[in-house]
């Protein structure tokens, strides 16, 4: 899931105007970032 980071940056400069589609990827890219630092953080 951490592949989704690069992935929205890529998408973002192809498909700007994609508004839902950036939001949905973002969500991909961060929920298990966030795992990561809520596990880290224990």
């Amino acid at each position: 899931m951490l592949a989704f980071v690069p992935i929205v940056v890529v998408a973002e400069a192809l498909v700007p105007h994609s508004h839902t589609l950036l939001f949905v990827l973002a969500v991909l890219a961060k929920v298990p970032l966030a795992a990561l630092l809520s596990h880290a953080a224990r």
